[in-house]
Order: structure tokens, then sequence, then C-alpha cells
């Protein structure tokens, strides 16, 4: 492996100094990687990019040679590594990478989710045809054309005489290597991340909107100051009128993350509302296990790029980036050796196979290696992965 300064080399590109070999190393590693553009946060990095972008342009007579380096001055201000220097590790074409290892490749997750209806019969909305799905208590459950599960209330407003105040309960869940997406019945719509639930009713009260998650959620709270909308999650209470905030509650993570985008929230330790705390947006509140909750100003991007399709780690650590990966590949994550990386930055985007995407973390001194589970502990459970990514440390 050749460790690369890529400050010095764009520097030495943009002179004009820069040998064939620098050239044909930079080059290969864009060829080898063929990396998503990460935004990284570095000044110079960023106007390096820029006058080498125009470096490029000015040479209009050269047109196959600014196309190929276009790219490549694209991919230069990508890195992906240890939070401690601005390096990236380059394999060179007569070293294998230690991903050939990986015998079966794993695709990403998609869109895929369960809705169990008040009887308990349960719909696939993977397989779904679009158009109406059901009808409970005279709202219509519907699929559009975007995959989307929406809520019809329409027959419930005008429904003479008016329906009982029983509520009917409906649950979406996603699967590991699943998301989607439900518009309530309120018009709110909720983003459901991997191995992640929301339970619902098929048409609120009037006097409040409840719901409960688990996994990782984000809300679009449609606005009303009449009726708030409170969600209960792993021991934790958030109440709002109408905002936008995403929530992560997943049980092998030890803590609860709420961040706030849009509005406010009061968020409280559920049986205690005396200890709540109130976000603005740009605020994160971190509850414990024992319901205490700090509140820090973070980069709201981070936590919702997932959203977005983008996997984004500021100083991450490798098991929680490793968490993230087993929900949304369906792997068993193993680790094999007592040294690894301490934290990784940048910005992958989730659509990628696992090979691409391990191939950036490779970048940074990890190693993997891909198997497939035994039969009978694959065959166990549907929630059960079938391919065990082993994690190999010095």
């Amino acid at each position: 492996m050749k460790k690369v300064d890529i400050k010095h080399l764009l520097e030495k590109y943009k002179a004009g100094t820069a040998t064939p070999e620098e050239l044909q190393l930079l080059e290969n590693w864009y060829l080898q990687w063929k990396p998503d553009e990460v935004k990284v946060e570095h000044e110079r990095l960023e106007q390096l990019k820029k006058e080498v972008w125009q470096i490029l342009l000015s040479r209009s007579n050269k047109v196959r040679k600014i196309h190929r380096w276009l790219r490549v001055a694209a991919a230069a201000a990508v890195i992906i590594g240890l939070s401690a220097g601005v390096y990236f590790l380059l394999q060179t074409p007569d070293q294998p990478a230690p991903l050939a290892q990986i015998l079966h490749d794993v695709e990403p997750g998609g869109n895929k989710a369960i809705l169990t209806l008040a009887d308990g019969n349960q719909i696939i909305l993977t397989d779904a045809q679009n158009g109406k799905l059901a009808e409970q208590d005279l709202t219509e459950i519907k699929k559009t054309t975007d995959g989307e599960i929406v809520y019809d209330i329409s027959k419930v407003a005008s429904a003479s005489p008016p329906l009982s105040n029983k509520l009917s309960y409906n649950t979406v869940t996603t699967p590991r290597a699943g998301q989607y997406k439900v518009v309530l019945p309120d018009s709110s719509i909720a983003f459901l991340d991997a191995f992640s639930s929301i339970r619902f009713p098929t048409a609120f009260k009037k006097e409040k909107r409840e719901v409960t998650t688990t996994g990782q959620v984000y809300f679009e709270v449609a606005h009303d100051e009449y009726k708030p909308f409170i969600v209960k999650t792993k021991g934790q209470r958030v109440q709002v009128l109408g905002t936008h905030f995403n929530i992560n509650a997943y049980d092998d993570e030890a803590l609860i993350k709420t961040t706030l985008l849009e509005g406010s929230v009061q968020i409280s330790a559920l049986g205690s509302l005396s200890g709540s705390v109130i976000l603005n947006p740009g605020q994160q509140a971190v509850m414990d296990t024992k319901g205490n909750i700090k509140v820090a100003e973070v980069s709201t991007g981070e936590f919702t790029a997932w959203k977005d399709g983008y996997f984004r780690f500021n100083n991450a650590g490798l098991p929680a980036i490793m968490r993230q990966f087993a929900r949304w590949y369906d792997v068993e994550v193993v680790y094999e050796g007592q040294s690894f990386p301490q934290q990784f930055n940048g910005k992958i985007k989730r659509d990628a196979n696992l090979s691409r995407v391990l191939r950036i973390l490779d970048l940074g001194g990890v190693e993997f290696r891909l198997e497939s589970l035994s039969a009978d502990k694959a065959d166990n459970s549907a929630e059960q992965p079938k391919k065990k990514l082993i994690v190999i440390g010095k």
C-alpha cells in the first residue's frame, strides 16, 4: 500500500510539477475505486478542486484528456479514512485488494415493508398492486404509483352518524434491507429506515395524534395547533405541533437520538414530564437508558442523510458504521483481531453494493471477508441475516 497526501498531489498538479508517475497514481486510484463524491469540510481542498477544474477546462484542445481528468479532479477531493489526517491509501495494481476475499456481493436495501391491519391480516407492500389495498372504519388505505402508503379519511369526516371513538390500529414494518414512506391519516409523513416500525390509528382522535415507533423514523408532521402529535419509542416521549425531526431508537443502539430540523419539540422520558427538554432547530437530544437527556448543537445532515440515500459519517467509530451496514445490507457483523481504526469521516451512497461501500472503508485500513451463514442458522427466522461480514483487524 502506498500512502498519498492528496493536498500535496493536487497542489503539484495545479502547479504543473506532478510527475507522470504521480498522475498515474491519481488516475489509477480513481479507476479502481470510483468513489462517490464526498464533500470534505476542508476549505483548502475545496478551493484546490475548483482551481484544478478551471485548469482542466482551459485545455480545450485536449478533449479526451479533459474528460478523463475532470472525473479525477472531482474524485480527488474525496477522502474516506481516519480523521487524524487528509490521506487516502492507494492500492497499487500489483497488490490485490483484501476485498478479493468477498465471494458474493450483496445488493443494497430498497422499498420493502409489511402492513399489518387491525384484524391481523398482513399485506406485503413490496408486491402489492397500486391503488386501494383495504378499508377500515371508512379509512381507505392506498398504495400510490410512487410506492407510498396513503391513508384517505375523506369518508370519515362525512360519516353519518359519526363513527365511535374506538380506534383501529395499523402497523407498517420494514425488514432488514428495507425502507418505506407512509402518509398518515392527518397527512403527516413518516419515512421508515431499515428494521423499523410505526403503529398508528386509521383515524386520529380529536384531542391528539399519537403513534409508536421502533428503529429509525424521520417525520414531517402536519401542523395542527389544537391537536399535538406524540411519538412514543423505547422509553421516550416526543410531542410536537408541526415540525420535521428524526428519531433513532434502535434496540442495538445504547442511546436514543432525536434530531430537530424545523419547528420545536418537547422530549421527555416516558412517565416523566418534569424532566422534559425543548429542542430548537439544529439541536439533538440524546437520552440514555436511565432517562437522562442531554442537548447539543449538531449538523443535522449527518443524522438525516439516510433518508436522502446516503451514509454519512462524522468522526464515527467502526462499530457504529457496521451497525448501519448490518441493517441496510442484511448481514451479521463479526470482528476478528484486536486493533481497528478509531474514526471515519465521509459520505457514501446507499444504493451501492456492499463491496463498493466496503472498498471505500478499505482505503482507511480495514479488511473484510464475507461468508454465508450455515443453513440451520440462516433458516431459523425470516429476520435472520443470511450472510456474515467479518471485519478483520490487526
